[in-house]
């Protein structure tokens, strides 16, 4: 399968989250997929031509177009080949359009799948949840037990669309609860190589930790900090995520709270669990396990290649 990652190259280069470039390499490792990053600013893409136009002239002809920032491309539609976009997340009107060109849209998030599913079927799309996995460049050293961090709170905390989040921020910073806050890099950094110097940090700080304080946003995601957090060893702090997949295979091995619980009954179970290391170590150790299993990069990859198939789509 030839597939071709239409990914803008200032992206490529400065976009601090790595998942989508990690998700791509996965999907190129395995068998018998052949797949090339491209597109808008990589050598020998014109941005003022068509995308049918651009491939023709580089001589190109990918079975698959998985297309980041369709609106970015002069006509997607217009070229053939499967042509897919993945969502890190679909709220609101502005993101569906994005998906306009594509023949399969895959939501990581199972609530934003099922929101758009019946439009994008009524025009012969396919939608598709495949949700967020962690790349195996997460270890788990040291043990638990040797981890000189008790609580680890990483991400933006805007209470507007974090609010459990900058809760939790509120606990570290006065002591209830104790650990430490990773400051946000931002979202834009000088290249590619920054970006997986900054990655490679992050899971260094992870791997530092014993629990891990994540959330599922005012949306009900599963992020996933929480299934880097998981593959990197930590027992993971959260509130239950809108997902059935997540609930069944993740959540029995969560520390679960509930935004709708006061702070003193955070704080109380969190210190519970710290205070008996060897149960902690035991649900961190599941909560990894479960990650192996069924929420790899690899996982995300298999389930990509499933999800668009190999048959030709000509263009529309």
């Amino acid at each position: 399968m030839q597939i071709l990652y239409l990914f803008p190259h200032t992206l490529y280069q400065t976009k601090m989250s790595a998942g989508r470039c990690l998700y791509g390499e996965a999907v190129g490792r395995q068998p018998d997929v052949d797949l090339e990053f491209w597109g808008q600013g990589w050598p020998g893409y014109v941005d003022e031509l068509p995308l049918a136009e651009n491939l023709k002239r580089s001589g190109k002809n990918p079975d698959v177009l998985w297309i980041y920032k369709a609106d970015r491309l002069r006509e997607p539609e217009k070229a053939s080949g499967i042509k897919v976009v993945c969502f890190n997340e679909a709220w609101g009107e502005q993101y569906i359009r994005e998906a306009d060109c594509a023949d399969v849209v895959i939501f990581h998030h199972e609530s934003d799948m099922r929101l758009w599913r019946e439009r994008l079927e009524a025009r012969g799309a396919r939608a598709v949840h495949s949700p967020h996995c962690a790349d195996h460049s997460l270890s788990v050293n040291p043990p638990l037990a040797e981890r000189p961090i008790d609580c680890l709170l990483t991400g933006v905390h805007a209470p507007e669309v974090y609010p459990l989040r900058a809760r939790l921020r509120g606990l570290v910073e006065s002591g209830a609860i104790p650990g430490e806050l990773r400051k946000h890099p931002g979202y834009r950094l000088l290249n590619h190589e920054a970006v997986m110097l900054q990655y490679a940090d992050y899971c260094d700080h992870l791997e530092q930790a014993k629990i891990s304080l994540c959330c599922s946003s005012k949306w009900r995601y599963g992020l996933a900090k929480i299934t880097e957090s998981m593959m990197a060893g930590c027992a993971v702090v959260t509130d239950c995520p809108d997902g059935s997949l997540f609930r069944e295979k993740l959540w029995p091995y969560c520390i679960q709270i509930d935004a709708a619980w006061p702070d003193e009954m955070i704080v109380g179970l969190i210190r519970d669990w710290l205070s008996r290391p060897n149960d902690l170590a035991r649900l961190a150790e599941r909560g990894r396990q479960a990650v192996l299993a069924e929420f790899t990069s690899d996982d995300y990859a298999r389930r990509f290649v499933e999800a668009v198939g190999v048959q030709k789509i000509p263009a529309g």
